[in-house]
């Protein structure tokens, strides 16, 4: 913007021009379009500037990600930013936008859409931590992760949790998960489509729900449980085809 000599339009068109995305001018849909556009581009060059690396990733990290078996199949789905680094690979705007200017020191999880990644939550190794990114002001949308293993993969495992869904694609299933285990309002329309079409398509297809079976709590609940309730699955894993 300082650049542009104040002037925020043209300052967008040139953020837009260096990330290779169209600028679109004015109404608030396109705004947060544009937003959109950049927050994703921003992560971009997040994911590729800190990815696990034994040259720059902090021990304490690497021992934690090879405890939870992460290897080099799967080790692209995480990133880690030392504290302070992040400033000298994304701007203040972009790192205002894409909220990861409070996650240094944390491991990233990366949602991608195709190759790139379009959202993010994290873990902090030291108490454990899990925190997804916020999507309160439009610039991010909050996907299930790896949804494109419905329309690629053969048999898909909906798994839960961070390092569950990790361990199922080490082992080699196709995985898909919303990462927690309830199903979100807003992700069923699009898992019921990809079912249908994995269903008139490929009806050999398999698609298996694997959440926890958890303890009960203080009150009763059984979250694992309840969340197999809620995909239509009765009380235990199942698998259905398409």
């Amino acid at each position: 913007l300082h650049m542009q000599g104040g002037d925020k339009r043209k300052a967008l068109e040139t953020l837009c021009h260096s990330a290779g995305v169209p600028f679109i001018p004015n109404s608030n849909a396109e705004r947060i379009l544009t937003q959109r556009q950049l927050a994703e581009a921003a992560l971009e060059k997040a994911c590729k500037a800190f990815p696990i690396d034994a040259d720059k990733t902090p021990q304490a990290v690497l021992d934690y990600l090879a405890k939870r078996k992460v290897t080099e199949k799967t080790r692209k789905y995480f990133g880690f930013i030392p504290k302070g680094q992040l400033s000298t690979v994304l701007s203040d705007e972009e790192i205002y936008t894409t909220g990861l200017g409070e996650r240094e020191d944390l491991i990233i999880l990366w949602y991608f859409n195709g190759e790139r990644p379009v959202y993010y939550c994290t873990r902090d190794v030291a108490t454990k931590a899990f925190k997804k990114a916020s999507v309160q002001n439009g610039a991010l949308q909050h996907p299930m992760w790896n949804g494109d293993d419905l329309y690629i993969q053969p048999n898909v495992v909906w798994g839960e949790g961070m390092f569950d869904c990790i361990s199922l694609m080490e082992m080699g299933y196709g995985v898909c998960g919303e990462i927690t285990c309830n199903l979100i309002e807003a992700h069923k329309e699009s898992l019921l489509t990809a079912l249908r079409w994995r269903a008139k398509n490929h009806p050999d297809w398999t698609f298996t729900i694997c959440l926890d079976n958890d303890e009960q709590t203080a009150d009763g609940r059984r979250r694992g449980n309840e969340a197999r309730l809620q995909y239509g699955c009765g009380a235990e894993a199942s698998t259905l085809s398409g």
